[in-house]
This record gives C-alpha cells, structure tokens and sequence, in this order.
C-alpha cells in the first residue's frame, strides 16, 4: 500500500518525493524522512506512541479532511493566542518540539505533560465508512516559530511542521493515550504538513492502493445473460451463406480435380444440411458440429459425383429453434474416368 493519490478541492496533486503542494499546503509522510512506508506502525513510535495496524483492510481505507474551522485570537495569560474558535474538531496532542508541552497554553493542566484535547480546523472522515474518526497530533515546531510565551502562539500551527496520526475508531472528544491498545489496532496512516494555510471550506481527499490480497481476493466474471447470447445467435442465421455459388467446374481454393468442394459459412455450432436436387429428392446430409464451416465435397450418398444442376440446402438448427433456405448451382466439369 503508498500514500495513493490526494485530492486537493477538487483537483488531483501531482507527487514529488513523496510530498505534495498545492493551494496553500505541503503535505507528506515519513517516507520523506526515510521511513519504509507512511503508516503509523512505522513513524509512531519515533515519537513515543504504540504504533499503529499493519492489517491492509484497515490500512486501504481512504479519508477526508474537511477544514471547517474557523480561526482567531484569544488572551491566554496575557500572551495572543490564534486558535480555533468554531467548527474543525478536537485531536490529542501528545508532545511538541522546541517548546515543552506543559507550557502549552491550551493545556487544561499547566505544568502536565499528560495529552490533552486540542481544537484544530478540521475534521477526519473516513470515506469507506462514511464515519468522522480521531487524531492525534504532535506539534514538531521545527523553525521554531510556535513559542507558548510570546503573541502569536498557534494552536493549530498554519506556518510550521505538524505531525498527525489517524486513530480509525469513531471520533469522540476523550484524550487518546498514545501508547494505548487502540492506538495499536486502530492508528493507520501518518501525515506531515509543513503548511497549511488553509481557507475554511477546503477539502483534502487521501486515497490509498489496494494491493490484491492472496486467498481473499476474488475476480467475478459476468457473462452475458443466455437470451442475449441466444438472440445474436439467431440474428446471425441471416448471414449463413454457400460458396462459391455457382460452382462452375472448380473452386479456385481446391488443390486436387479429387478435391472439389463448395463450403457453408456462419453455421451454428450444431446443424443439420439437407440437400435436395429440384425433383425434391434428397441427395446428401451433412451432419454439422463445431466451427462456422461445413464443406461438401459434390458426392451424394453412394459418394458419387452429383449432376450439373441447381440445387437446394435446407439447414435445420433446433438449438436456435431456426432453419434456413438456400438455392445454388453446380456445373460440373466434363467427368473423364481414370480406368476403363
């Protein structure tokens, strides 16, 4: 499974290394840090989490980033702070770079280093299961611009790395412990925004590959429905023809005067050929099976060359509940005996 493809309002973002820009964000993944793959059994615990699911039916499942959050400044002790002051959701945030967490002036536990609950701009659907899911959130702070004791500290940092990891379990506002059982069965997939200066209203899709799985995966092949079989079958008995027609002494595609021939063409699979000569008696039957060509070699029964003539074929086709018609002519070539 890869990071598949992201959607970005809309439009399909072209991959570089990994990484994707676009509209105001740069998103990637670990594996622009060298990391295998982008999940969170690989990158989480880098930061001191569980990890995450390594199950691919968990791990192709696609999410949806609405940004439904709306921003602003508030006073925290005195300082500015920009967060989100309606919509988005709420995530754990579990550490932070640069600054330490229990300095954090969103946290409800001054001095704690304990997770706690953070409102950020959006919100994580999960598009197979039509369902809202968690997050948590580690503020990398790497340009160091995020400082909790100076105006301007963001909440939600727009400018600056964050770190996010998906908990696939239905979203619900309770701090979710990093190292905790269902981070391990439920954590998927890691992503990486460098920025995000976002407009509310924006919508982020990740898609995700879905590589064939051994002894589950199954191909089904429809076939068409046997009527519609049946009638093009039976549409096709207007093209059942004999050539060539007239026979006139020899068939440019015999090799042998001991290999003549006239050929039926665009036969069923199975048919019968009655031939009859215009006294209305039967001189040969030809028992069709397999193939669209059935050729006669101008012998009757007694496989004796037939006479000069005109000639007709009834083709009986009971599997297609059809017959067919047909009138030609035989001129044959003067007969000289080998042996008197």
């Amino acid at each position: 499974i890869t990071f598949g493809k992201v959607i970005i309002n809309g439009k399909r973002i072209g991959i570089s290394q990994g990484e994707y820009t676009s509209q105001g964000f740069e998103i990637a993944n670990f594996i622009i840090f060298g990391n295998a793959d982008g999940t969170s059994a690989g990158s989480l615990p880098i930061y001191g989490g569980i990890g995450g699911t390594t199950s691919i039916d968990a791990l192709q499942q696609d999410y949806e980033l609405k940004w439904t959050g709306v921003t602003g400044d508030t006073t925290i002790n005195g300082h500015t702070v920009l967060i989100t002051k309606s919509g988005g959701s709420y995530a754990t945030i579990f550490g932070a770079s640069n600054y330490k967490l229990a300095n954090n002036p969103l946290n409800p536990k001054p001095g704690s280093s304990d997770p706690f609950l953070i409102r950020i701009p959006f919100e994580v659907w999960n598009i197979d299961k039509n369902e809202q899911v968690n997050l948590l959130m580690y503020d990398r702070n790497f340009g160091k611009t995020n400082d909790p004791t100076k105006d301007g500290f963001e909440a939600w940092n727009e400018n600056d790395r964050v770190y996010v990891w998906v908990v696939n379990t239905k979203y619900n506002n309770t701090v979710i412990d990093p190292t905790s059982s269902v981070v391990q069965d439920s954590s998927t997939w890691n992503w990486v925004f460098f920025a995000s200066t976002f407009k509310t209203g924006d919508n982020i899709k990740f898609y995700y590959d879905n590589p064939l799985q051994m002894g589950k995966d199954t191909f089904t092949f429809t076939m068409p429905k046997t009527d519609t079989v049946l009638s093009k079958a039976q549409a096709d008995v207007n093209e059942i023809n004999v050539f060539p027609n007239p026979y006139y002494g020899v068939n440019y595609l015999e090799t042998t005067k001991y290999n003549r021939f006239i050929t039926f063409n665009h036969l069923p699979t199975s048919a019968t050929i009655r031939i009859f000569n215009l006294a209305g008696t039967q001189v040969k039957v030809l028992n069709h099976a397999g193939g669209t060509f059935e050729q006669w070699n101008l012998n009757n029964e007694s496989n004796l060359p037939v006479a000069s003539g005109l000639y007709i074929a009834y083709i009986d086709m009971p599997q297609l509940g059809k017959t067919k018609i047909l009138k030609f002519a035989i001129i044959q070539e003067q007969q000289i005996p080998d042996h008197f």
